[in-house]
Formats: structure tokens, C-alpha cells, sequence
């Protein structure tokens, strides 16, 4: 089982901006067991998510992309809805796999 109070030991300090490899150091200083440690990383990693501002910048290049579509088809004198629509497809299936990848 793994240890809790090591696991949100990591998650505070790991927001905070230190390093895993400093995390570990110090608690393998503390005397707390290097597999325990492990353990616990290894579940911290498993469990965290993409943060949320990676999904901002990413709904930010998504709008760019479609309003570039856009304003290209349009000054071009033609509205393609199939390459906007070829766009957002993709854009969605980009979506779904980070979703599921980062289990959000």
C-alpha cells in the first residue's frame, strides 16, 4: 500500500517546483525507505494530470488555428467547411487523446 503522507508530501513539494530527484533526496535524508519512496513517486506520476494551463494554451492554439482557416478561406473568396471541418476534427481527436492520456 502506498504511503499517503509521502504522497502528498511529493504533490506539495512537486507544485512547489522542486525536482523529483531533490524530493527523494531529502526524504531518503528524513530515513524514509528508498522503495517506499519509489512507490510512492511512482504513484504520484501516475495520477497527476496535465496542468491546466497546458489546456488553456492549447484551446488558445486551437482558436488560432481555426481562425486562420477562417480568415485564409475567406480572403480567398471561398468558405471550404470541409477543410474547417477537417480542422476541427482533428483538433477534437487531439483533445480526446490528451484527455485520456492525462486521465482528465
Amino acid at each position: 500500500m502506498v504511503n499517503q503522507q509521502l504522497v502528498d508530501y511529493i504533490k506539495r513539494y512537486k507544485k512547489r517546483g522542486y525536482s523529483s530527484r531533490e524530493v527523494v533526496d531529502y526524504l531518503v535524508s528524513q530515513g524514509y525507505d528508498s522503495e517506499e519512496i519509489s512507490e510512492a513517486l511512482k504513484y504520484v506520476k501516475k495520477t497527476s494530470k496535465l496542468p491546466h494551463y497546458k489546456f488553456f494554451l492549447i484551446g488558445a492554439i486551437i482558436l488560432v488555428i481555426l481562425g486562420v482557416a477562417i480568415i485564409f478561406t475567406q480572403s480567398m473568396h471561398l468558405i471550404r467547411l470541409d477543410l474547417i471541418l477537417t480542422t476541427a476534427l482533428i483538433l477534437v481527436l487531439i483533445s480526446v487523446i490528451l484527455k485520456s492520456r492525462y486521465k482528465m
